[in-house]
């Protein structure tokens, strides 16, 4: 579907000491400025056509202030109308 990129209500579900595990095994994005600025540079990528997939694997409640979800999702989006599909996993 489509996604619109509003930053703001993007990271609304996280809290002001999230923490973000990105793929590919780079560093913990920590803290709710940071992630905005992860999310807005990851934006500011994303063509015309774009598509996320998500499915949720696990989610654990460890209690009533902590819960992890486990997941994978896919991106695709293309740069222009006429360019192929790039897809990231």
């Amino acid at each position: 579907g489509h996604i619109e990129k509003n930053v703001d209500k993007i990271t609304a579900v996280y809290t002001n000491d999230a923490v973000v595990l990105p793929p590919g095994g780079v560093k913990p994005i920590v803290g709710i400025d940071s992630i905005k600025s992860y999310y807005k540079k990851g934006l500011e990528g994303i063509g015309r056509s774009t598509e996320i997939i998500t499915e949720t694997l696990r989610y654990d409640v460890a209690n009533e202030n902590n819960a992890t979800e486990l997941g994978k999702y896919i991106i695709k989006y293309k740069a222009s109308d006429t360019a192929a599909i790039t897809e990231f996993k």
